[in-house]
């Protein structure tokens, strides 16, 4: 679930965010993490920063791993 504020603040505009992920895979435990995030949009999804906390024992196979708690952040250019 997603925002994008229609307000330009300085370039762009803000989008607060929150997704839920949830596995349950026949051969493994089940797993889930929540993200949440805020994008700062300037060019559409052709230049973006993203600052995000995610929560949870998803791992990127899918599969469950040790619960973590991590902060990220990104940038995303498009030419």
């Amino acid at each position: 679930m997603a925002y994008l504020f229609p307000k330009v603040i300085g370039w762009g505009k803000l989008q607060p965010y929150m997704r839920y992920v949830n596995n349950n895979p026949s051969d493994s435990r089940s797993s889930d993490s929540i993200e949440m995030g805020l994008n700062y949009i300037i060019d559409g999804q052709n230049t973006k920063f993203n600052l995000n906390h995610v929560q949870g024992d998803a791992n990127a196979s899918g599969f469950a791993s040790r619960d973590l708690s991590r902060v990220t952040f990104g940038l995303q250019l498009q030419f």
